[in-house]
């Protein structure tokens, strides 16, 4: 057994949320003010990422890196203001990065699937999907009818689903007691 006591920036929370760590067989990541990945089998820290990169207009003491999401060999996080950035999970060293024509939302995990990554910008008012093989956003969808404050996208699990296509992404609400679709 290990324990280790995570990096944490002026404004990040005391508590570890739900979806604060992404992990696969073989490390688990962490985004604040840098990515970090630990080995799972003796916690010893494999590399960190985001050493001297521009992180867009980000205020000094807010975290620049968002919440993980891992598949495949690759890291994908929000990075401040600019994009998503994938990351080659075994080494920490960037794959590809794309601006997303927005401010990525730093709170909520990118959503890796078989084509598309998900990122939730601009407040969660609008999900972006990332071509995975082009590295493109390929779609946005608007959705105005979203507080932006503090709601986040969910993910209904596939047993669910009758299509492999997402048509409409819920939301839970800022009081999250609601589900907008």
């Amino acid at each position: 057994m290990w324990s280790w006591d995570l990096p944490r920036e002026h404004l990040d929370f005391q508590h570890l949320d739900p979806g604060q760590l992404a992990a696969d067989r073989e490390h688990v990541y962490f985004g604040a003010g840098k990515v970090y990945a630990f080995r799972l089998s003796d916690g010893d820290r494999v590399w960190k990422f985001g050493e001297g990169r521009a992180k867009g207009d980000i205020k000094k003491g807010e975290r620049p890196y968002g919440r993980p999401a891992v598949k495949n060999g690759a890291v994908y996080v929000a990075e401040g203001t600019r994009g998503l950035v994938a990351i080659a999970a075994d080494s920490g060293k960037p794959l590809w990065e794309v601006s997303l024509g927005g401010i990525p939302n730093l709170l909520a995990s990118p959503v890796i699937g078989r084509k598309y990554a998900y990122v939730a910008v601009d407040g969660n008012a609008r999900i972006s999907a990332v071509d995975l093989r082009t590295h493109k956003v390929a779609w946005t969808s608007v959705s105005p009818e979203i507080s932006a404050a503090r709601s986040w996208p969910i993910i209904v699990p596939r047993p669910l689903c009758r299509r492999a296509a997402i048509s409409r992404v819920p939301f839970l609400s800022s009081d999250r007691k609601t589900i907008i679709t």
